[in-house]
């Protein structure tokens, strides 16, 4: 049966910026935007010729980070214009996320298909194909949606809302990012403690969404907020959060992966049986995920 594969060692994504403690909250929050920003348009054109699934996940990783400063930051902006940047910032994520997942499901079929009786892989095979057909369309539908009005108007309005916002007006704008910081993620790791304590290896997969959301809101604030905190200490809390949020994240995937074989059982005996060998194998992958999740669990409040 297919392992996970362990987590890298923490490094700095991308993208990130060295903030002053003392700047305004307003700048540094632009400041995070708009380095997110050219990441987002230095990926879009490999995101468009989908020869390669890294510039989707990217560009798709980036989106995110920028909705949740948003969402995370929001009362150190302009409320209306950065309500109306995250809104779409939120279509643009949802436009990724189908092409993306089943990028993840093609890179992990081969194992999955090696794991399979001999005498189901022709059969299983056919799998693949119709995976690839569905993955071909999302990624034009996913073109489409970046030569759309819709896109190029979000393209014209992020840097407009940032040059907007660089002079803070608002309160919370004008206080030091430190402050700030420091408030936002204390609030957001109580979140994940919290939820994280309610949660265990049979908790509802609904549970463990909230949880997978509330930890991925955490590592981003930890991510941008790196430079202003000791080093080692946020980097050994950023590769905690990360390996909790890949098993939450396998589960997520194995959901979807696991729904999507559903939808492509076929009508003949013989690719029926593959399908539900398939999905035995994932199902046995899901357990393991969930079993793994306890002592992660159980350590939160320290490793966090």
């Amino acid at each position: 049966m297919p392992q996970p594969t362990e987590p890298p060692a923490s490094a700095p994504p991308p993208g990130l910026v060295d903030l002053d403690p003392d700047q305004p909250a307003a700048s540094a929050t632009v400041a995070i935007l708009g380095a997110l920003f050219e990441i987002v348009r230095a990926h879009e054109e490999g995101v468009r010729r989908a020869d390669d699934p890294e510039p989707l996940h990217d560009f798709r990783v980036a989106v995110r980070r920028a909705r949740s400063a948003l969402g995370q930051l929001r009362d150190v902006l302009p409320a209306a214009p950065g309500k109306r940047l995250r809104r779409e910032l939120s279509w643009l994520a949802g436009a990724t996320g189908p092409s993306r997942d089943l990028d993840v499901f093609m890179e992990k079929l081969p194992a999955y298909l090696a794991s399979l009786p001999a005498h189901l892989a022709a059969d299983a095979g056919a799998v693949g194909e119709r995976l690839a057909q569905l993955r071909a369309r999302a990624r034009r539908l996913l073109a489409a949606e970046l030569d759309s009005g819709r896109y190029r108007r979000l393209v014209r309005a992020w840097p407009r809302t940032l040059a907007a916002a660089a002079e803070p007006g608002l309160a919370a704008g004008r206080l030091p990012i430190a402050e700030v910081a420091a408030d936002r993620i204390a609030r957001a790791r109580g979140r994940v403690l919290a939820l994280a304590a309610g949660s265990g290896p049979s908790a509802p997969a609904a549970d463990l969404h909230k949880l997978r959301i509330a930890c991925k809101k955490l590592r981003y604030l930890s991510e941008f907020f790196r430079s202003l905190h000791d080093e080692a200490e946020t980097a050994r809390k950023i590769e905690a959060l990360k390996v909790l949020q890949d098993v939450l994240g396998d589960l997520n995937d194995l959901s979807f992966q696991r729904s999507t074989l559903h939808r492509l059982a076929g009508r003949s005996r013989p690719a029926r049986a593959a399908v539900a060998a398939l999905d035995e194998l994932l199902a046995g992958l899901e357990r393991e995920r969930r079993q793994a999740l306890a002592p992660l669990l159980r350590s939160a409040a320290t490793s966090l």
